[in-house]
């Protein structure tokens, strides 16, 4: 293996997933816990924590935005 591939596979969508995927992503950085590696749970189901389930489909749009260190920080949630 010469290289890692960098490209994005947002650059495939059209511009109405790649609009959708980027407000997405926008919405859910906020959310992001980086020290903890998952996305905190929002539902007021009791003491702020974090939330698997919504961390591990973060972790897809990572993968998928693939910018900076988003592979890194998708490997630490998986």
């Amino acid at each position: 293996m010469t290289g890692m591939v960098t490209s994005s596979y947002v650059d495939s969508l059209s511009e109405n997933a790649k609009e959708h995927l980027t407000a997405n992503m926008e919405w859910t950085n906020t959310y992001y816990d980086r020290n903890a590696g998952y996305l905190y749970d929002l539902s007021g189901a009791g003491a702020l924590g974090h939330e698997n389930r919504s961390s591990a489909r973060y972790a897809f749009g990572l993968l998928a935005r693939n910018n900076g260190k988003d592979v890194t920080e998708a490997e630490k949630i998986i």
